[in-house]
This record gives structure tokens, C-alpha cells and sequence, in this order.
């Protein structure tokens, strides 16, 4: 499957680079390449793209208010935005992501021309078989539905149910995601309903310094405290505590009570920070406890030893993001294929689930 491509972007340099990295990425059917948002919304009129490489600063019209125009007009485009390292554009790309948009790359800042061309065409192949492998999987959900009903239908008809547990207020809730995850979790936090006592802990795969943005963005949107987390930071109830990009984050047992570690080790599976690590510190420092575990939309596996080792050591309860309402149906869908997911959800009811096994409990 080759995908046609579209560059959005002032600057002919970029627009140069971007193009060559994108023909290199041997994942390309037409390229074009265009210098202004309000042009490439007119050439879209008549052509079609797949994929939407578009700057987030540009004169006239902004990155952002094309993207706005892109997901009202062309919702089924999947857009990267192009971004510099400034702060200033941090908080820009925290409301492209908000907004749908796919991901994010970063604009080279150093290092000769071939090698900047090297570095964005590795990353763009990475985004685009995601892209690909989501459009693939969305041809199939219509008939997967169908048939997890007929299995649903077999298994009632059948008689057969799992034994009986009842889970309820959950010593920590544990978040893991990564493509698509902003969105999801401005969606779950925002909930007027995600009001719960646990202590809560993300993992969103993201850049050093861009996860301080956003956690404020979460938290100037939810009544709940959200924040970046900080080494040796107790856990405190009813507190939302988001991962430092470029750092692990675990969790140490101290007389009891949970606290933060944050580290430079080495990086799992190419991540840092790591759902797995997480996951597997919890479970060998709170052997027993209530842990209710959520995977939501992201490419990859991180996430799946971590569960497995919460599933031996804790009472886990896990929750997986539905691959109709995933941007990327990569990380539920490994628990998924392992069985370790208790139930998939559409990203809608997660709240109200979290919701109801903190307040009045679950049998499951």
C-alpha cells in the first residue's frame, strides 16, 4: 500500500527536505508539495492526499487553523505536524494533537543535510506503516464487530462465564499510550465523571519537555490535579501524575505508600518513558493490591510484560482501548491477542467505567 503525500510548509528548504525524505521512505505514491495552508486546502478540492505533512508556523494561515479546516473538510487525512523545538510551539503542538492530529516531528536543528534527511525519512516510515496498518485494520472492523457478537451469542448461549471477582477502589490506576494519546486522555479527563480517589499514573510516549505542556493542558481542563511528575514524589490521592518525557517513571514502596522514581535507564524497546517499566515496578513493589490498568490507543507493545507481571503479582484489573475508537490499534490490541484484557471499550465508556469501579465496584 503506497500513500499519496501532501507538504505544507513555507520555508523551500524544508519543503525540499521534507520531500526527499518522504520519496526515501519508499512508502510514497504522489508527493506534492505546497508553500501556503490556505493552497493546499484550495489544491485538496480537486486531489486527493492520504497523508498531510503541515508546519505548524506559516504566515496567513496557521498551521493550526489549516488543521482545523483539514479535520471539519477532510476528517479521513491523516495529518503530521512539523514542528520546531521552541517552547512557544510546544503548546501549538498540544493542540494539534488535541485537534486529531496523527503525530508530530520535530524540524532538524543540527547535524549536516543527509543525515537530517536520514533522521526524518526513519521516523516517517515509522508513522507512515502505523498509518497504514490503522487503515488496513479499519477496513476489517466492520466484519471483526460482527463477529465478536456472534462469539458474545455463543459464549451466553453456551453458558459460559468467568468465576466471580469484585473489584473496587483500586490502590493505583495506571495509564499507558502513546499515537493518539493526548486526545484520548483530554477526553477521559475531561469527563465530568472522572472524579476518583486512586492515585493516577501516565505513560504517554512524548518527547523531553513536551510533557510538562501537556500536563498543564490536561489540567487546565479537568477539576482533577494533573501534573508532570517529579523524582522521589509521593503519591498522593486523587492526583493525576504524567511521565517526564526522557525519563522512566516507577513506583517504590515506601512503609506502604507509593512514591516516584524517575531515572535515565536504558530504554525499553526504544522507549523512555516506558509503560513496561512502570507496570513492572508496581508489581514487584505492591504484590496484592488493587491495580486497575487502562491501554489506550498507541503503535507498538509497550505495556504487554508489564500487565503480564501485574497480572501474576497484583489483583489486576485491565482495561483496553477498542480498536474502533484507537488512532493506532497497537499497544490494546497486544493485550488483547495475549488475553490479558479483561474488556474492551469504546474510548467513551472508559470514563464511566473508571468511574464506577472506584465509586461502586465490579464484578467481574
Amino acid at each position: 500500500m503506497k500513500l499519496d503525500i501532501l507538504i505544507v510548509d513555507d520555508s523551500i528548504v524544508y519543503r525540499k527536505a521534507l520531500f526527499e525524505a518522504v520519496e526515501k521512505t519508499g512508502i510514497s505514491g504522489d508527493i506534492k508539495a505546497i508553500s501556503r495552508g490556505a493552497l493546499a486546502l484550495e489544491w485538496l478540492k480537486n486531489k486527493k492526499a492520504d497523508v498531510i505533512l503541515l508546519d505548524l508556523y506559516m504566515p496567513e494561515m496557521t498551521g493550526l487553523e489549516v488543521l482545523d479546516a483539514l479535520k471539519r473538510d477532510y476528517p479521513e487525512i491523516d495529518v503530521i505536524m512539523i514542528s520546531s523545538k521552541d517552547g512557544e510551539e510546544k503548546e501549538n503542538v498540544m493542540k494539534a494533537l488535541s485537534m486529531g492530529a496523527f503525530d508530530f516531528i520535530f524540524k532538524p536543528t543540527s547535524g549536516d543535510y543527509q543525515s537530517n534527511i536520514i533522521k526524518i525519512k526513519d521516523t516517517l516510515r515509522i508513522l507512515f506503516y502505523s498509518i497504514i496498518q490503522k487503515r488496513s485494520l479499519n477496513l476489517k472492523s466492520e466484519y471483526i464487530h460482527e463477529a465478536n457478537k456472534e462469539k458474545k451469542s455463543f459464549l451466553e448461549n453456551e453458558g459460559v462465564v468467568k468465576s466471580k471477582n469484585y473489584f473496587q477502589n483500586p490502590f493505583l490506576i495506571l495509564i499507558a499510550c502513546s499515537t493518539g494519546g493526548p486526545s484520548a486522555l483530554e477526553k477521559i479527563l475531561s469527563n465530568k465523571l472522572f472524579d476518583v480517589s486512586s492515585p493516577i499514573l501516565i505513560v504517554q510516549h512524548m518527547p523531553e519537555d513536551f510533557t510538562e505542556s501537556l500536563a498543564k493542558s490536561l489540567n487546565s481542563k479537568s477539576h482533577m490535579n494533573v501534573k508532570e511528575a517529579e523524582d522521589m514524589e509521593v503519591c498522593e490521592k486523587g492526583k493525576v501524575y504524567i511521565a517526564k518525557g526522557g525519563y522512566h517513571m516507577e513506583v517504590e514502596n515506601n512503609s506502604g505508600n507509593p512514591y516516584i522514581v524517575l531515572n535515565k535507564d536504558s530504554a525499553v524497546n526504544g522507549l523512555r518513558p516506558s509503560a513496561d517499566k512502570l507496570f513492572t515496578s508496581v508489581a514487584n513493589n505492591f504484590s496484592g493490591k488493587k491495580i486497575l490498568v487502562i491501554v489506550l490507543t498507541g503503535m507498538g507493545n509497550d505495556g504487554l510484560l508489564g500487565v503480564r507481571e501485574l497480572k501474576e503479582k497484583c489483583d489486576c484489573y485491565c482495561i483496553t482501548q477498542s480498536e474502533e475508537s484507537c488512532l493506532v490499534y497497537g499497544m490494546p490490541k497486544s493485550i488483547e491477542n495475549e488475553k490479558l484484557s479483561d474488556e474492551s471499550l469504546e474510548l467513551e465508556s472508559i470514563t464511566k467505567r473508571i468511574f464506577e469501579i472506584n465509586n461502586k465496584g465490579l464484578i467481574c
